[in-house]
Protein backbone atom coordinates (compact mmCIF):
# COMPACT_ATOMS: atom_id res chain seq x y z
CA UNK A 1 0.00 0.00 0.00
CA UNK A 2 1.57 3.29 -1.22
CA UNK A 3 1.47 6.28 1.74
CA UNK A 4 -0.70 8.49 -0.55
CA UNK A 5 -3.62 5.95 -0.24
CA UNK A 6 -3.28 5.99 3.64
CA UNK A 7 -3.62 10.43 3.28
CA UNK A 8 -6.36 12.20 4.47
CA UNK A 9 -5.72 14.46 1.52
CA UNK A 10 -3.78 15.45 -1.05
CA UNK A 11 -2.72 19.23 -1.97
CA UNK A 12 -1.40 20.20 -4.98
CA UNK A 13 0.65 23.29 -5.58
CA UNK A 14 0.63 25.19 -8.82
CA UNK A 15 4.51 25.30 -10.35
CA UNK A 16 5.65 26.31 -13.19
CA UNK A 17 5.60 23.93 -16.01
CA UNK A 18 9.34 24.00 -16.35
CA UNK A 19 10.15 23.22 -12.71
CA UNK A 20 7.74 20.72 -11.58
CA UNK A 21 9.11 19.03 -8.33
CA UNK A 22 9.61 20.90 -4.87
CA UNK A 23 12.33 18.93 -2.67
CA UNK A 24 10.33 18.20 1.36
CA UNK A 25 11.55 21.10 2.69
CA UNK A 26 9.99 23.34 0.17
CA UNK A 27 7.04 21.61 0.33
CA UNK A 28 6.85 21.91 4.24
CA UNK A 29 7.94 25.31 3.78
CA UNK A 30 4.85 26.03 1.12
CA UNK A 31 2.29 24.48 2.83
CA UNK A 32 3.01 26.01 6.42
CA UNK A 33 3.51 29.51 5.19
CA UNK A 34 -0.44 29.00 3.45
CA UNK A 35 -1.57 27.26 6.46
CA UNK A 36 -0.30 30.12 9.22
CA UNK A 37 -2.17 32.73 6.10
CA UNK A 38 -5.24 31.30 6.71
CA UNK A 39 -5.11 31.33 10.32
CA UNK A 40 -7.26 33.20 12.85
CA UNK A 41 -5.33 36.60 14.03
CA UNK A 42 -7.14 36.73 17.13
CA UNK A 43 -7.33 32.54 18.60
CA UNK A 44 -9.67 32.05 21.01
CA UNK A 45 -7.98 30.95 24.34
CA UNK A 46 -9.44 27.50 24.84
CA UNK A 47 -10.37 25.03 22.14
CA UNK A 48 -11.77 22.88 24.92
CA UNK A 49 -15.40 22.49 25.38
CA UNK A 50 -16.53 23.91 28.90
CA UNK A 51 -17.05 20.37 29.75
CA UNK A 52 -13.83 18.94 28.40
CA UNK A 53 -10.63 19.18 30.69
CA UNK A 54 -7.40 17.32 30.52
CA UNK A 55 -6.95 13.96 32.16
CA UNK A 56 -5.49 13.95 35.45
CA UNK A 57 -2.02 12.66 35.50
CA UNK A 58 -2.92 9.22 37.36
CA UNK A 59 -5.54 8.43 34.80
CA UNK A 60 -2.88 9.26 31.67
CA UNK A 61 -0.85 6.19 33.41
CA UNK A 62 -3.41 4.38 33.99
CA UNK A 63 -4.33 4.34 30.14
CA UNK A 64 -0.21 3.91 29.31
CA UNK A 65 -0.35 1.14 31.51
CA UNK A 66 -3.66 -0.55 30.05
CA UNK A 67 -2.60 0.13 25.90
CA UNK A 68 0.56 -1.51 26.98
CA UNK A 69 -1.02 -4.25 28.54
CA UNK A 70 -3.04 -4.71 25.66
CA UNK A 71 -0.22 -4.28 22.92
CA UNK A 72 1.82 -6.73 24.86
CA UNK A 73 -0.84 -9.41 25.03
CA UNK A 74 -1.63 -9.09 21.01
CA UNK A 75 1.59 -8.93 19.98
CA UNK A 76 1.96 -6.14 18.84
CA UNK A 77 5.08 -5.05 20.77
CA UNK A 78 7.53 -7.33 18.62
CA UNK A 79 10.23 -7.98 18.46
CA UNK A 80 10.56 -7.30 22.02
CA UNK A 81 14.16 -5.87 21.56
CA UNK A 82 12.15 -2.44 19.98
CA UNK A 83 9.61 -2.38 23.17
CA UNK A 84 11.25 0.48 25.14
CA UNK A 85 11.38 2.77 22.02
CA UNK A 86 7.83 1.93 20.86
CA UNK A 87 6.30 2.49 24.31
CA UNK A 88 8.23 5.16 24.09
CA UNK A 89 6.74 7.16 21.26
CA UNK A 90 3.59 5.51 21.69
CA UNK A 91 3.57 7.26 25.51
CA UNK A 92 4.92 10.65 23.53
CA UNK A 93 2.11 10.73 20.95
CA UNK A 94 -0.53 10.04 23.30
CA UNK A 95 1.20 13.16 26.45
CA UNK A 96 1.10 15.96 23.85
CA UNK A 97 -2.63 15.17 22.53
CA UNK A 98 -4.61 17.58 23.71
Amino acid sequence: MTKVALADCIIAVPTDPGFTSLNLGQAVLLIGYEWFRCGDANPSRAHRPWWASPAPREELIRLFEHLEEELERSGFLFPPGNRPGMIRNLRSILHRAN
